[in-house]
Parts: structure tokens; sequence; C-alpha cells
């Protein structure tokens, strides 16, 4: 049976979010509601991780009270473990708490961190909904692994609907999953025409970052600018590649820490 490749793409997550599936001749009206339910996933982690909207989960913890239990939803409350188990791994070379500090100047909406650093490590999750901060207020930047979340979520959705193949790419951030294999380039940072191309991409995840000289929004936690102008890494999920190109940018030569933490998310990087 011939299958066909539908795309579609929406603007979410400040990026443009690309949606590609296999679908079974006869059965293209199965594969569209799936993307549709895929893009309403995605819609949903942006409404709850925006740094514009005071009605985002992510300002309502900009405001949290302290030692008072805050309601979050589930997803919310999963990146922020997530973001606290990078955060621990790499000793503050992911830190969406550092994040937010530095680029409140540059992004309205995301409040200034105005007492001292360290406070996401002193933030307790309750239950899969309620979260509770030792220090009050914790103005975070989640950009940092919200989009290959979300891409991972979006995935989910796709597989649940029965889809056999697809590629969800955030602005970068993909997934692949199926046994269909997909072919993507990733951009050189030195010259911009130049790409290198990943090839036989499936049921794996790439996402790539890059430093200061190429993207204005990147924040070096450790250091005044970047060591690589690029960071990109292959793991089995999008969220683990998107921590870890922050991280791995930072490091000239990879720490003990940093390969113990590709060996055990399974994951590869390139560096330039």
């Amino acid at each position: 049976m011939s299958e066909a490749i539908l795309r579609r793409a929406q603007p979410w997550l400040g990026t443009l979010v690309t949606i590609q599936t296999e679908a079974a001749a006869g059965d293209e009206v199965t594969a569209r509601r799936a993307i549709d339910a895929a893009f309403a996933r995605v819609a949903r982690v942006h409404a709850l991780m925006s740094a514009h909207s005071a009605d985002s989960d992510l300002a309502r913890l900009a405001r949290a009270a302290a030692g008072v239990p805050l309601a979050l939803d589930p997803d919310t409350v999963a990146v922020l473990r997530i973001a606290q188990h990078w955060r621990a791994a790499s000793r503050g070379a992911f830190d969406p708490e550092m994040a937010a500090r530095r680029l409140a100047g540059r992004r309205p909406g995301i409040a200034a961190a105005q007492h001292g650093m360290g406070r996401l490590a002193r933030l307790h999750i309750l239950d899969e909904r309620t979260v509770v901060s030792e220090d009050g207020p914790l103005p975070l930047d989640l950009g940092g692994i919200a989009k290959g979340y979300a891409v991972d979520r979006a995935v989910e959705v796709l597989q649940a609907a029965g889809l056999r193949s697809g590629l969800v790419n955030a602005g970068g951030d993909l997934r692949a999953f199926g046994p269909r294999t997909w072919s993507i380039e990733v951009q050189h940072a030195a010259v911009t025409a130049r790409t290198r191309k990943l090839l036989r991409l499936h049921e794996g995840a790439v996402a790539t970052s890059t430093g200061a000289a190429h993207n204005a929004d990147f924040v070096a936690t450790r250091r005044r600018a970047p060591a690589w102008q690029r960071g990109t890494v292959l793991a089995p999920d999008c969220a683990t590649a998107d921590a870890l190109t922050k991280w791995v940018l930072q490091e000239r030569e990879p720490s003990l820490r940093l390969r113990a933490a590709l060996r055990s998310a399974g994951a590869r990087l390139w560096r330039d």
C-alpha cells in the first residue's frame, strides 16, 4: 500500500513548528486529525510556559508566595523536574534561573531575579500538580527545554493516533519516530550557507543551540561567552537533547560529568 507524506506548519514557541507524517493511501483524514491534535498539544505547552503572558504558569511561578503550595499544570511540573535534573547534573551550565535574570532586560514579561540564585533547587515538587517555593517568587526562562518538551509531547500524540512514522521540528529541535529514515541538515556556524547533513534519523531527537555571536538569546551561565559557536546533540528524546546543547556549548573540552551525562542519556554531540 502506497503512503503519502503530509506536512503542515504553525507558529508556536517563538518559531515555526513543522509536523510531517506518513499517511496510508485513503487514510489521510486520520493523519490530519492526529496532526491537529499534536499542534494543540504544542499550543498548550506554549501557553503554559509563555514569558509574555501574565496568566501563564511561568508568570504565576514568578509571583509565588514563599512556602505556599502553588497549583500548576502537570506539563509545567514535568518541565520543572527536567530543569532541576539538568541544572544539578550540569552544575549550573544549564540554568533557567540565571537565564531569566540575564534575559530580563531583553524579553518583556520575565521578572528579574532580585535575590540570590539557586532558588530552583529549593523548589519542592509535592506531586504532579503542586509545587512549593521556599524563597517565594521564582523567575525562570524555560525556553532552554520547553521546545524540546513540546516536540516530545507532539510525538506522543501522533504515536497514540496510530501513525507509523513522523517528524516534528520546532525551529531545529526535532524528533523522529517510526521506521522511516528522515534526512535533516544542521547549519554550520562559521559559514551561513554551509550545512552538515545528519542521515538516517529515526526513533531519535536532535537539538541545536548557537552561541551568543549567532543567537542573541543564548545565555552563557558559566562564562562571558560560549566556548563554541554551535552545539548539536542527538538523543533519544528532544527535551534531553535540548538541555544538553546548552551545557556542551560552555565546555571547551567535555568534562567527566558531561561525558557521563552523554553516556547515560545515550546521546552524541557535534560542536563547531
